[in-house]
């Protein structure tokens, strides 16, 4: 008569936290059977896997109540990966077993914050700098990006560099922004996450007054080629005028009588 080998189940029973984050730890208990009942512990050794690497090995024999717990997990990366337990009998009285299961691991939370604008009133057409800063709830706050943002069509500058690896929790960064038009806005910095942290969201009120302007009058031009400053009574002449930093129009008037209106074009200058 020829006795068969008992057939088995390991199962992955319970992950603690559910869904860790990244950077933290994690324990998972692992149970072991035999399918013929009672709670005889097979002899042999089960080997936890993530992603297929292995992370817990262990002799049932070490098993309480059918139970192991491998405890003090890294979760490095947020994601999803593949969990695997393997029961390996060591004798042939009993059969191997696998179990399978999924794990989400979430980025790990992150804050960010503007610490400081300056100047704190800028000038539209002017670049200021905006300070940001990263914090991560563990030890680990690899390289990211930064995006600045005023609502309003302004432009972001180059920004401090983020060295990737960096063991610190908290990380700050600089970067030049311009914003093209006057007013209130929201000036909004978005951390964009990693692989391990989560992105994050700061804003803060921010007013951009007007940038000071200068107006210049170039030399007059008549009708005469020869003697372009010369101007002629009842004839028309042409007033250059350069206005820095602005755009928009310029209303020009003369003493004895008459004004005109003339539109700035190319690098603030109007001829009229």
């Amino acid at each position: 008569m020829t006795i068969a080998s008992a057939g088995t189940t390991v199962w992955i029973a319970n992950l603690l936290p559910g869904a860790p984050t990244a950077g933290a730890t994690y324990d998972v208990l692992i149970t072991l059977y035999a399918n013929y009942g009672g709670s005889t512990v097979p002899p042999g050794t089960i080997d936890y896997q993530e992603n297929g690497v292995t992370k817990c090995t262990f002799d049932t024999s070490a098993m309480i109540l059918n139970e192991y717990t491998c405890s003090g997990l890294l979760a490095a990366t947020q994601g999803t990966r593949s969990l695997t337990a393997t029961f390996t009998p060591s004798t042939s009285d009993y059969l191997g077993a696998t179990h399978t299961r999924p794990l989400s691991v979430l980025g790990t939370p992150s804050t960010a914050a503007i610490t400081s604008v300056s100047p704190s009133s800028p000038t539209a057409g002017s670049s200021y700098n905006v300070t940001v800063q990263v914090n991560s709830l563990y030890a680990a706050l690899p390289g990211g990006t930064v995006t600045l943002s005023d609502g309003s069509g302004g432009s972001q500058g180059s920004c401090g560099s983020w060295s990737p690896g960096t063991s610190n929790v908290s990380h700050t960064i600089t970067c030049g922004f311009t914003s093209s038009m006057t007013g209130g806005k929201t000036l909004t910095a978005t951390f964009s996450g990693n692989s391990a942290l989560a992105a994050s969201i700061a804003k803060t009120a921010l007013t951009v007054a007007k940038g000071a302007t200068t107006v210049t009058i170039g030399t007059l031009a008549g009708p005469n080629s020869g003697a372009p400053s010369v101007l002629v009574l009842n004839r028309p002449f042409t007033v250059p005028v350069t206005v820095s930093g602005g755009t928009g129009s310029v209303l020009i008037t003369y003493s004895a009588g008459g004004s005109c209106t003339a539109t700035l074009t190319e690098i603030g200058r109007a001829h009229v």
